[in-house]
């Protein structure tokens, strides 16, 4: 079992979601534990190096941080966009086809204040995103 340190992001007073972040803000590398790197640019593109095969992209995805499998891990693609008018502070991603199973997953921007930010993934779908348990919420915090 392999366990991670991850961010204390609720702990603060100052933490919450990233109302008007811009896309400018997003680009760049997050670190998703163990070595993984998510990695999105500004043509729109993003890649994932690195990442546990059952991290929003096999079949069956973990729905728990207990289930994220990091002995198997594979580097995949896709596209990104940024966030919207309507809903500021959400990313879509949509994985190639040829590299993953499911074909697409969402974040959220967080402030953690001091200018850190942080994406926060939901891992079960099927939970009322306000209703989400803690170990169903998955962390990638902003490295470059």
């Amino acid at each position: 079992m392999v366990l991670l340190a991850l961010p204390a992001v609720l702990s603060s007073c100052s933490s919450g979601i990233a109302y008007s972040v811009t896309a400018d803000e997003l680009l760049g590398q997050w670190n998703a534990g163990s070595d993984a790197i998510l990695t999105t640019s500004s043509d729109g593109t993003f890649t994932a190096e690195n990442w546990p095969s059952n991290l929003l992209c096999g079949e069956p995805s973990a729905v728990s941080k207990d289930d994220i499998d990091w002995n198997d891990r594979i580097t995949f693609s896709g596209t990104w966009s940024a966030p919207t008018e309507k809903k500021d502070y959400s990313l879509q991603f949509f994985n190639d086809v040829n590299d993953c199973q499911q074909s697409s997953w969402s974040a959220d921007a967080w402030d953690l204040g001091s200018g850190r930010l942080s994406l926060k993934l939901f891992l079960d779908f099927s939970v009322d995103p306000d209703d989400v348990p803690d170990e169903k919420i998955y962390w990638l915090d902003k490295v470059k």
